[in-house]
C-alpha cells in the first residue's frame, strides 16, 4: 500500500467514524457479505408477503436461503453498532487500529486493486437433474439455491446447474424448462456411476451422485471434489460486455486422452405456477436453469484451449465453462461468468 494511500485513509476513516449518521454494522460468526444477508432477508420478507396476498398458497421457502442452517446453535449473523466507538474517538487509538486491520485484510494490495473471492476458492460443478412434475424435487431445488446464494463451504466455489429432464412430462404437467438433452446427459452419468435415472439427482464434478435433497451427503461430496487437482479455466468477456465471451483453459495436467470443453448458458432464475401433476397449485422457483449446453472442442494434453461463445441472447444470465473427461465423466475444472444486462 502506497504512503499516499495511508495519508488519504487517516482523515477519511476518521470522518467516517465521527459522523453523527454513522450506522456501521459487522457480521460476526459468519462469512456472508452484507449484501447477501440483506438480499436474503428482503426476499424472505417478500416471499412471506406474497404468500399472504395469495391466500397462503405460496411456497414459504421461495427466496429464503435458510440462514439458520449455516449458523447452527443460534449463531446467526449478529449486528453490532459502533455508537460507543464514535463517542470514544477522543482517545485516538481506534482510527489507526482500524486502518492497520484494513491493511492486513486486503493483504497490502496496491491502490485500485479489487480482491476476488474466487482467486482463493476451488470451483466444484454441481448439477441437479430435476423436474417440475416430481413432488420430491422442490426441496432439492431450494437446496441448490442455498448452495448458489450462500456458498456455505469454506474454500469452495460451488458452481450449480439446474438441468430439467423431460421424462416426467407425461404425468399431466409439461415442465417448460425441460429438454431431452438433459435426460440423455443424466442417462450417460448413470451408466458411468452404475445408477438408475431418478429425480432429484445431484451429480458433483461428474464423479459422485446422491439424492438432490440429501444435504449432508451432497456437502461431503462437494468437499471431497474440492480436494482433487483442477485445471485452470477462465472466462473472458469481449471488449463489448454482454456480446460474447472466450473460454480459456490451461492444458497443463490434462489427462492423456483429449478432454471435452463445454459451455452451459443458463437463465439466472425462473418461476412456474404449476397447474397439473404432483406439484399442482404450487409456485416453483429455480436458479441457474441451463437452456443450452454446447461442446466447444477438445483440450489436448499440455496445450491451451480457447473457444468463443456468443451470449447476446442471455443478458442477465450466466455462462458456466467446464472441462470433462469423455470416459469417466469427471469434471477437471470449471469457471463462472455472469452476463451483464
Amino acid at each position: 500500500m502506497h504512503a499516499t494511500a495511508w495519508i488519504w485513509a487517516i482523515p477519511s476513516t476518521a470522518a467516517l467514524f465521527a459522523s453523527e449518521r454513522m450506522n456501521v454494522s459487522i457480521r460476526a460468526l459468519g462469512h456472508m457479505r452484507e449484501s447477501e444477508v440483506v438480499r436474503a432477508e428482503a426476499e424472505a420478507r417478500n416471499a412471506h408477503r406474497h404468500g399472504q396476498e395469495n391466500g397462503g398458497n405460496h411456497d414459504p421457502m421461495k427466496g429464503l436461503f435458510s440462514l439458520q442452517r449455516r449458523y447452527p446453535h443460534d449463531h446467526a449473523p449478529m449486528e453490532r453498532r459502533f455508537e460507543r466507538w464514535r463517542d470514544g474517538l477522543a482517545t485516538g487509538w481506534e482510527v489507526p487500529a482500524v486502518i492497520l486491520l484494513s491493511y492486513f485484510l486486503v493483504g497490502g494490495m496496491e491502490a485500485g486493486q479489487t480482491p476476488t473471492v474466487s482467486q482463493t476458492q476451488t470451483p466444484v460443478l454441481v448439477e441437479l437433474f430435476t423436474s417440475e412434475g416430481c413432488s420430491s424435487c422442490p426441496p432439492a431445488d431450494r437446496f441448490l439455491e442455498r448452495l448458489d446464494k450462500l456458498q456455505p463451504l469454506a474454500g469452495v466455489q460451488v458452481l450449480v446447474m439446474s438441468e430439467h429432464v423431460d421424462y416426467w412430462n407425461h404425468d399431466g404437467w409439461v415442465d417448460p424448462f425441460s429438454s431431452a438433452e438433459f435426460t440423455l446427459r443424466q442417462q450417460a452419468y448413470d451408466l458411468r456411476l452404475k445408477s438408475e435415472p431418478y429425480t432429484p439427482q445431484m451429480v458433483v464434478d461428474g464423479s459422485r451422485q446422491c439424492i438432490g435433497s440429501s444435504e449432508t451427503e451432497a456437502e461431503a461430496a462437494i468437499r471431497d471434489a474440492a480436494r482433487q487437482p483442477k485445471l485452470a479455466v477462465r472466462i473472458v468477456a469481449s471488449p463489448h460486455p454482454g456480446s460474447s465471451v472466450s473460454i480459456e483453459v490451461d492444458g497443463s495436467g490434462a489427462p492423456a486422452h483429449r478432454a471435452d470443453v463445454y459451455a452451459a448458458l443458463a437463465d439466472d432464475n425462473g418461476e412456474s405456477d404449476v397447474l397439473l401433476g404432483e406439484n399442482k397449485r404450487l409456485r416453483l422457483h429455480h436458479v441457474v436453469i441451463v437452456r443450452k449446453l454446447r461442446k466447444l472442442g477438445k483440450l489436448d494434453k499440455l496445450s491451451s484451449f480457447r473457444g468463443d461463445l456468443s451470449v447476446a441472447s442471455f443478458a442477465g444470465g450466466r455462462v458456466i465453462g467446464f472441462v470433462q473427461e469423455p470416459g469417466t465423466g469427471t469434471v477437471l475444472g470449471a469457471a463462472l461468468y455472469r452476463i451483464p444486462r
